[in-house]
């Protein structure tokens, strides 16, 4: 198994939210017999005030190469102690260059302004909105194709928008994001232009 890791930390909300990201590759995560990409979205300890809400995550990838591309094994947690999980049943749309909080296929979280390359391809909402009901602080999810093998080149050179609430204590939001390319055997980061 192939491991790259970077962190989401180009700001475009209120607040500077980074997120550490882990990408998994060259292994079967589905039990179907063909390689998948396991990905780990969490909170910098550093930025947690403990009462971030991640509402989800929106990007492409390579060549809007959806066709037959599903997500699954969806595990979130919070980090803080100080909240409850949020009971938010999570929620996946996917589309080539559909994914947008203006349609055609709306994830249930804004993925518009200054620093968005949306509309994208797909899109996973982990929280509702309003923190009332509990936060995700971390997300895990499989990206596959049911009989195809995945590989680091679908998510190479693609862009990553993930949204935020209740940030710095609960007054703020955030939506950070960045353009990511693999090279060689580490990640290495473009932030949006």
């Amino acid at each position: 198994m192939a491991t790259y890791s970077t962190i989401f930390n180009q700001q475009f909300g209120s607040s500077n939210e980074p997120i550490n990201a882990l990408f998994e590759f060259d292994q079967d995560f589905t039990g179907d017999g063909s390689n998948d990409i396991q990905v780990t979205l969490s909170l910098n300890p550093g930025a947690n005030s403990g009462t971030e809400d991640m509402l989800g995550v929106a990007f492409h990838v390579a060549n809007n190469a959806v066709s037959g591309l599903q997500i699954g094994n969806i595990v979130r947690s919070e980090q803080s102690n100080t909240q409850t999980l949020s009971t938010f049943n999570p929620t996946v749309v996917i589309g080539a260059n559909q994914v947008s909080d203006s349609g055609p296929l709306n994830p249930g979280f804004n993925t518009s302004g200054s620093g968005s390359a949306e509309p994208y391809d797909l899109g996973i909402k982990f929280s509702e909105q309003g923190s009332g009901e509990g936060i995700v602080q971390t997300a895990t999810f499989v990206i596959s194709k049911p009989g195809a093998p995945l590989d680091k080149s679908l998510v190479e050179n693609t862009n990553w928008w993930v949204r935020l609430q209740s940030t710095n204590g609960g007054g703020d939001s955030a939506k950070t994001g960045i353009r990511n390319k693999l090279e060689g055997s580490i990640f290495c980061q473009y932030l949006f232009v």
